[in-house]
């Protein structure tokens, strides 16, 4: 977490070397993914989103989202990236049982998924899409049924499933 600054720094030059380029387009998807964008401070991403605004042409129904891992949910967090401009969250679920998250060595339990959706509900998201790994090792019909009808009642309108690939050093 030391080096966020210097990594917004980094980004922010990028844009602005690149402006040019992309103005040249109306921007209709910012996707902030691929590793942890729920791991910083939202001031961070607020200011990354302003700084785009500022250097190049969104379109006014832009498509603005932010992969979020379930422990990063807290009360704070969901409502400071609505405000600052994300409109849909994609979110790590990965399962809702306790035995799959433990051997997938996930960092949440069925405790905090269901404590983040109802954070990420009172802060106003209805554009929500989630993960799910199928393929788990004692996961059955039975059980990744119940996933899909659990990401469902939690008003999610887009799911994404992965097959479990287990390589070396994972």
């Amino acid at each position: 977490m030391e080096h966020q600054t210097d990594f917004f720094d980094a980004l922010k030059k990028e844009i602005q070397e690149r402006q040019n380029e992309w103005r040249a387009h109306s921007i209709k998807s910012i996707y902030f993914g691929g590793g942890t964008p729920s791991l910083p401070d939202p001031r961070h991403i607020e200011k990354i989103i302003h700084y785009i605004y500022k250097h190049t042409r969104i379109d006014p129904g832009a498509e603005i989202t932010l992969e979020a891992n379930p422990e990063d949910l807290t009360p704070e967090k969901p409502a400071a990236w609505k405000s600052a401009g994300i409109n849909r969250l994609s979110i790590g679920i990965q399962s809702f049982r306790e035995k799959d998250l433990l051997l997938l060595n996930r960092q949440h339990t069925p405790e905090i998924i269901e404590k983040g959706l109802n954070n990420v509900t009172k802060a106003g998201f209805e554009n929500l899409t989630g993960d799910l790994i199928y393929g788990i090792p004692g996961l059955g019909l039975k059980d990744w049924e119940n996933n899909i009808r659990k990401i469902l009642s939690f008003g999610f309108n887009h799911l994404s499933a992965y097959a479990l690939t287990v390589e070396k050093n994972t």
